[in-house]
């Protein structure tokens, strides 16, 4: 198949080309993956497909392909598989003439892992393609332990989870494998800090895309932020899907998921039925903490002067300033109830002892001259 040929393709076409994919993603097993992928690169639908999508998504199919794509899927449903495939596509269709690309400059296609053995398995499935693929192996210039530097300017990396990793490249895209179980002992966030450091590299490269893929975990994080913030909503630049595990390969052993469902209830939900958990996600489910939440207020200025007499308590957590926030809370008792007042926040990089002189300015201004904290030394 001519190159020519192969920018012509859609990533659905090179799904049930047998010169390309089909090998690996034939029979009606992939049939809902392939309503996803249409949906999302807004291909032309038939009515059972848009159906289908509308009952993962909630909404309906995006007008023109989105720029980020979020699929929160249970165990086994075939994410790695359709990772590679968008990864192996989105490296081949790229233009060398890309105007982005500054001279000598070359192309990243990533995918960002949790760890060494998570990589493997999507550095073995991209490798498969390229290999077995003659269209796609006539392109390869170099097999390297990271991944593969193609003809066209383009540098398939597989990559374990560093936000450091992808600083100053042009990215053409990017997929978070299990970004919801991201990890470094270095943040306490990586999948947002993995995420902000991507999104200049992606800027540079019209047409670029970003794919976080994962079952799903703990209410907190980038993927339920996305979830949270874009699911069931129509837009066409963002997609969230959820999806159980059987919705995308019904062939898996319902024997196996009801084994999983008897030893552990909550996890099991989590892997196959894509649920996010309530037993991992704090000290309170989230739904409870957002019920006690006053909308709309950021502040509640103190009441030193009023007739019925208010006694103010905090509780603090300092930081060094290198790398996590320096926080404070303040509220108080009010027939029965605890009120949050204010909550102070100051981001790092900081000057410990001006934000210790900003945080006691603010508990001044309650009446308060002491606060709580841990044995904190720095």
């Amino acid at each position: 198949m001519p190159s020519a040929d192969l920018a012509l393709l859609t990533i659905v076409d090179a799904m049930d080309s047998p010169a390309l994919f089909r090998p690996w993603f034939d029979g009606p097993s992939w049939d809902g993956w392939r309503a996803v992928l249409k949906a999302a690169y807004a291909l032309p639908m038939s009515a059972a497909e848009i159906d289908f999508f509308r009952s993962v998504a909630g909404r309906d199919p995006p007008k023109r392909p989105v720029k980020e794509m979020w699929f929160v899927v249970g165990r086994g449903g075939g994410k790695d598989s359709i990772a590679s495939l968008i990864i192996a596509h989105t490296a081949m269709l790229f233009d060398r003439k890309c105007s982005a690309l500054r001279p000598g400059e070359r192309a990243l296609v990533g995918c960002i892992a949790v760890d060494r053995e998570q990589a493997a398995i999507i550095k073995g499935y991209v490798r498969s393609f390229f290999h077995d693929c003659l269209p796609l192996r006539e392109m390869v210039e170099n097999d390297t332990a990271d991944g593969l530097r193609l003809s066209n300017c383009v540098d398939v990396s597989i990559l374990t989870n560093s936000y450091r990793s992808i600083r100053g490249r042009s990215m053409l895209g990017c997929v978070l494998d299990e970004c919801a179980f991201y990890r470094d002992e270095n943040s306490v966030s990586p999948d947002e800090e993995t995420y902000r450091a991507i999104r200049p590299s992606l800027a540079r490269v019209p047409g670029s895309v970003v794919i976080g893929i994962s079952s799903p975990y703990r209410k907190s994080g980038l993927l339920y932020r996305k979830f949270t913030k874009h699911f069931g909503k129509n837009d066409d630049d963002v997609l969230v899907i959820r999806a159980a595990s059987k919705m995308l390969n019904p062939t898996l052993d319902d024997a196996e998921i009801e084994r999983d469902l008897a030893d552990d209830y909550a996890a099991a939900r989590a892997e196959w039925f894509a649920e996010w958990r309530d037993d991992v996600a704090g000290w309170m489910p989230l739904e409870i903490i957002e019920a006690a939440r006053d909308g709309g207020v950021t502040v509640r200025p103190p009441h030193l002067n009023s007739s019925k007499r208010i006694f103010y308590r905090s509780g603090c957590d300092p930081s060094g300033g290198q790398k996590d926030s320096f926080t404070c809370a303040i509220a108080h008792d009010e027939d029965g109830v605890s009120i949050l007042d204010c909550v102070v926040e100051i981001k790092a990089p900081f000057d410990p002892s001006v934000a210790t002189k900003q945080i006691a300015h603010v508990l001044k201004s309650y009446g308060l001259h002491s606060t709580t904290g841990d044995k904190y030394a720095a």
